[in-house]
């Protein structure tokens, strides 16, 4: 009489199992890796204003990344800025207010925006206004409140986004999964290669 060969069975299963979660984590790395680089390109906020004039503008934040080592507040000025000196000249006297809420009007980051906090950032020819503290990803909305303006941008054009500050640790849980796809691979194959020659020769049965 062949009684099933439990062995096999388990041998199998553990096989299968290891296959399975290494594909399942490879992907969910691929994922997390390929995320952690469109943030790089992402913009929560991108909208033109005049910050010549006062008043409120608000405009949707789509904040896809809540893990950033940082994340800033920039605008574009065309023409370009020349020199540090024209920053100051430009922004003198200037304040104005970022403000961050969800849906239901509740405020999650506010930062204020000043001659002190503008600056040229690693050589870029756009400026950083200032500082934002990372928060969940989500839709938000971001009112700029502008207090006292800038007359000398006038006649310049004006862009602001928002833009994640990325220091790479942020791919770090990509690397985790990576390597939880590798250990299960090597379990899967190991038990394959134990499992598969008998499986082959004897099916799931053996003799007693």
């Amino acid at each position: 009489m062949r009684k099933i060969a439990v062995g096999r069975v388990v041998g199998l299963m553990i096989a299968a199992s290891g296959v399975t979660a290494s594909v399942y984590y490879a992907c969910d790395s691929y994922r997390r890796n390929k995320e952690f680089h469109r943030w790089f390109e992402d913009r929560p906020i991108h909208f033109t204003v005049d910050l010549s004039k006062p008043g409120d503008v608000t405009v949707p934040f789509h904040q896809t990344c809540g893990t950033s080592h940082g994340e800033a507040l920039f605008i574009k000025l065309t023409p370009d800025v020349e020199s540090d000196d024209e920053i100051g000249e430009l922004f003198d006297g200037f304040s104005a207010t970022i403000i961050i809420s969800d849906a239901d009007g509740t405020e999650i980051e506010q930062a204020t925006i000043g001659k002190s906090t503008i600056e040229r950032w690693n050589g870029s020819e756009d400026l950083l206004l200032t500082d934002i503290a990372p928060f969940q990803k989500g839709e938000y909305l971001a009112t700029l409140r502008v207090e006292a303006t800038a007359p000398q941008l006038a006649n310049r054009e004006q862009v602001i986004y928002a833009k994640y500050q990325l220091c790479g640790l942020e791919q770090f849980p990509a690397f985790i999964v990576g390597a939880f796809s590798l250990g299960a691979g090597i379990i899967g194959v190991g038990a394959s290669i134990c499992v598969v020659p008998n499986l082959r020769r004897h099916g799931f049965r053996r003799d007693t």
